[in-house]
């Protein structure tokens, strides 16, 4: 079941917003939480709940617990009240508040608790004392900072009393996991934003609606998927993944989902793995190397890169694997014969996990390949690794050069990682950043002659890969996952 969240401004939208989920596809699989705290007039809201043939749960949230009530405490316990005896199926109350409301007992009350801050080690506490307290359900929703406040969250369901009436999820980027994938934290429903604005102003990590039943899901019924994957890095939010794995998932009606799995360490990530039932992640920035050092078995040629892109719980056992390795290998070998290249050497700016897979990649075409990162002992220690040379940033074009640093994308749109004198004619330039879609070296390099190739084409090909230890037994994709990408990345650029 979905909370549909309805915070409107007055209670004429209300009721457009409530009628809009008793049409398709929503009709019958939603609940509509209806915020009174964001109206200018909540009375008059009342009046519509009572009218509506849609189930309504009605809250009014404190400032401290996320709303915008600035009424008196009476007031809004008194608007509470109104609204439970409306007849609304229930009413949110906080766990604190919840004893000193005579009205409110049995089922028709969920007893909430919020930290904004943090994930509590006492929560058990609080789930009990809000059942002996009369609540029909408890909600928790808690600030994840990093993954071990999911589990945290995890064991006090395990641990209370009526773990099928708790609904646990955590605020947050770390958090959207224990969302998405409900089901394994215990709970029957999910929140997602009814609004058009999204929610991440109300409560951090609240998916919309229509990423719920389109992105995620394959429509409003919310099919409980048979697996799940994900995307791991310290801003997995970032990542065109969900969008492109979830697309090809629905086209070839595979069961399952992939979510961003966003992390500031790989502490207690196996332990999430297991919790939430991700089978499989893609690994991104910063944690390629500590995905590595955290595997059970590791390919040859992730051992050898030293960085693992792909992780995978098979039987208790953690595998990794590097694909970004192909998909620098594949593209540059093509660029390279359709240019008939002759000169050798290459060189890879950047000293990260993408950095040591793509001094692999060239390594292997024969290139003579050299590393350049603004990071000196990073770069020294990645050209131990693969027995290549450090060089200073590059002067005049060498024959290939590939950017896996994050100038030029997301977290630095302006640079360039080079000067106008690295870049010319009859040079193949391989850019990582794939958002966006046109990068300054990008467009610096194509004014002064090089091939180039684009985030996307690496990504498609290291996806495909993926794909392949994710999923056994779909054909091969290559043009698809290409198409994909491609519109994956416009999507983002016009959101």
């Amino acid at each position: 079941m979905i909370i549909a969240v309805v915070a409107e401004k007055d209670a004429a939208a209300v009721k457009v917003r409530i009628a809009s989920l008793g049409e398709p596809p929503w009709a019958g699989h939603v609940i509509a939480e209806v915020r009174l705290d964001t109206l200018t007039d909540p009375d008059a809201a009342i009046n519509v709940i009572r009218d509506t043939a849609i189930p309504v749960l009605a809250t009014c949230r404190r400032l401290q617990d996320g709303g915008l009530w600035r009424g008196t405490e009476d007031a809004r316990r008194s608007l509470l009240q109104l609204a439970f005896e409306a007849g609304v199926q229930a009413i949110d109350v906080e766990t604190d508040v919840l004893p000193e409301l005579a009205f409110a007992r049995g089922d028709r009350v969920v007893a909430s608790f919020h930290d904004f801050n943090a994930t509590p080690d006492d929560l058990d506490t609080t789930i009990a004392q809000a059942f002996e307290s009369g609540a029909g359900r408890v909600k928790l929703a808690t600030r994840a900072n990093d993954l071990t406040d999911l589990l945290r969250l995890g064991r006090a369901v395990d641990s209370a009393t009526y773990p099928d009436r708790v609904t646990a999820f955590a605020l947050g980027p770390v958090g959207i996991p224990s969302r998405l994938l409900f089901r394994r934290m215990g709970a029957d429903r999910v929140y997602g934003h009814a609004t058009d604005v999204g929610g991440g102003g109300l409560a951090p990590g609240l998916p919309t609606l229509d990423d719920l039943a389109n992105l995620y899901y394959a429509g409003p019924t919310l099919p409980s998927p048979v697996a799940a994957f994900g995307v791991l890095g310290d801003r997995a939010t970032d990542s065109i993944g969900p969008t492109v794995f979830n697309r090809i998932f629905r086209t070839h009606g595979v069961p399952a989902m992939y979510v961003p799995v966003s992390a500031p360490a790989t502490t207690g990530l196996r332990e999430v793995m297991r919790l939430l039932g991700i089978r499989g992640l893609s690994v991104t920035i910063p944690h390629k190397e500590a995905a590595l050092a955290l595997a059970d078995d590791v390919h040859d040629l992730a051992r050898r890169i030293g960085s693992a892109n792909t992780l995978v719980l098979e039987e208790g056992r953690l595998r990794a694997f590097n694909t970004d390795y192909h998909g620098v290998l594949e593209p540059v070998r093509d660029a390279r014969m359709a240019t008939d290249m002759r000169e050798r050497e290459a060189v890879v700016l950047g000293a990260g996990g993408a950095a040591r897979a793509a001094v692999a990649a060239l390594t292997d075409l024969g290139l003579q390949t050299r590393i350049c990162s603004r990071t000196a002992e990073r770069a020294r220690a990645a050209a131990a690794t693969l027995g290549v040379d450090v060089c200073p940033v590059p002067a005049k074009p060498p024959a290939v050069l590939v950017n896996a640093t994050p100038a030029g994308g997301p977290r630095d749109p302006d640079a360039i990682p080079v000067p106008p004198s690295a870049l010319g004619p009859g040079q193949v330039v391989l850019e990582m950043n794939y958002l966006p879609a046109e990068t300054p070296l990008l467009r610096a390099a194509r004014e002064a002659g090089a091939t180039v190739i684009n985030g996307a084409a690496m990504f498609s090909v290291q996806a495909r890969y993926q794909l392949h230890h994710f999923w056994a037994g779909l054909p091969d994709l290559k043009d698809e996952l290409e198409e994909t990408v491609r519109w994956a990345i416009e999507q983002r650029a016009s959101s």
